[in-house]
């Protein structure tokens, strides 16, 4: 019950802003110095604490909101390798910020320079895709999907650290209520319809012209306030899309045959099994809709690495690369941490397979194989 509770106020104190942005700036620019705080001097290099004495020291600058704003002062080189938290320090002040406070349900996710490190933050696909198709939180109030909360936490933890920063929305078009009308009757009219006459043309000098054309238009759709326009544009626009595709190479473009969702739990299935090519196969479907989901990544890696149709040495080069991206993509939810740490495990070498698992404990809290490994490994490292 303490440490709950220790948790739980640990969770609700209050975090100095200008220090969090300060910490942002140094971080997402990756400078190296020395960031003088009330307490002593934290050492950066590249962005990222040296040792785990400058990172509590930068942690308590965070917590202690009464101490004036540290100073940081840049340097060539400190001479020490960084030990890469900062994303992880950063996202968990954050949350902490969050709890006090509630997001607009207006306005429009303007990029800040921090924002090219995004991938570093533990944030789930499903907000990646979000950022990847709108800046617009009206958009987000609009979704019906159950996991609308959890990207919204999510985003409000960016936008408070900085890594966005809200503008004012621009206003929204009335709509159009004869929209809905021709797009339902393009739909009715393009469906089972050839490349040419999906792109309305058959002049091949034309095609790129005509397509661009289209795609403008059915993209511009996206954001209208009709929910079914949106759903009909996007289908459009995918239709134009493929439509495009087979114009060039002359063939329809391979259609997937399991949804990504479907794939990643037959791949599962077939590494459980011991099927290791299959699971391959399936991994590799999903990461062509999401190539940039860790998690997806890491899976794809570890089956990779046991697929007896590849030589040994290229798989497991390939396999560990692939792992090791993941590892660096923050959004593998410590699945890339929990195979590595396998890997690590076969390997004999078990304090490295620990250093990795405590630390994917600390950053995944809500991964039950990281415990379950964890505690195994703690258990076969006493005996």
């Amino acid at each position: 019950m303490l440490n709950t509770r220790l948790q739980t106020d640990r969770r609700t104190r209050p975090v100095h802003r200008r220090t969090l942005k300060l910490l942002l700036r140094i971080w997402a620019s990756e400078h190296t110095g020395v960031l003088n705080t009330q307490d002593g001097s934290a050492r950066f290099q590249d962005g990222e604490p040296c040792t785990s004495e400058d990172l509590r020291l930068a942690v308590r600058a965070l917590d202690n909101v009464d101490a004036p704003e540290p100073r940081f002062a840049r340097v060539r080189s400190t001479g020490k390798p960084p030990v890469p938290v900062m994303a992880h320090t950063l996202w968990k002040a954050g949350l902490r910020l969050v709890d006090r406070s509630s997001l607009p349900q207006s306005g429009r996710l303007v990029p800040t320079p921090a924002e090219r490190r995004l991938a570093a933050f533990p944030i789930s696909c499903r907000t990646r895709a979000f950022l990847d198709e709108s800046t617009e939180l009206g958009e987000l109030i609009r979704m019906s999907r159950p996991d609308r909360q959890a990207i919204q936490q999510e985003l409000h933890v960016l936008v408070t650290i900085g890594v966005y920063r809200l503008a004012k929305a621009p206003a929204a078009a009335p709509p159009d209520p004869k929209a809905r009308e021709r797009l339902e009757k393009e739909t009715g009219r393009l469906r089972g319809a050839d490349c040419w006459t999906v792109l309305g043309t058959r002049d091949e000098t034309q095609l790129a012209r005509a397509a661009d054309r289209l795609e403008r238009r059915y993209t511009k759709l996206l954001k209208d306030t009709d929910p079914r326009v949106r759903t009909l544009a996007r289908q459009l626009l995918d239709q134009v899309r493929r439509g495009m595709m087979e114009a060039r190479t002359g063939r329809p473009p391979r259609r997937t045959p399991l949804d990504q969702h479907t794939a990643f739990d037959v791949g599962h299935r077939e590494l459980q099994a011991g099927n290791y090519s299959n699971a391959v196969k399936a991994f590799a479907m999903v990461k062509q809709a999401q190539p940039f989901n860790g998690r997806v990544l890491a899976w794809l890696g570890y089956a990779l690495m046991h697929d007896p149709t590849f030589p040994e040495a290229k798989r497991r080069n390939r396999g560990r690369r692939f792992l090791e991206e993941a590892e660096s993509m923050g959004n593998h939810r410590g699945d890339a941490d929990l195979l590595l740490a396998r890997l690590d495990i076969a390997d004999g070498d078990l304090l490295r397979a620990r250093t990795r698992l405590d630390r994917a404990a600390i950053r995944h809290p809500s991964n039950a194989k990281v415990d379950a490994l964890l505690g195994r490994l703690r258990k076969d490292i006493k005996s």
